[in-house]
């Protein structure tokens, strides 16, 4: 997670993370929060909030 979070979030619409990799979360912008982004930085198990995550293929 880049440490200007605030600046990030002022330029984009959709917020995407990837782990490994892989795809693992992604959200509007708009319905983001702060701890549905942490938690999906962190590799949380289901991050808070009504985030949806991505599909992975094995």
């Amino acid at each position: 997670m880049p440490h200007r979070v605030d600046e990030v979030r002022s330029l984009v619409d959709r917020i995407l993370v990837m782990r490994d990799g892989r795809l693992v979360f992604q959200q509007e912008n708009s319905a983001a929060t702060e701890d549905t982004l942490m938690s999906a930085g962190i590799g949380a198990s289901e991050p808070s909030g009504s985030g949806r995550r991505a599909a992975t293929s094995a």
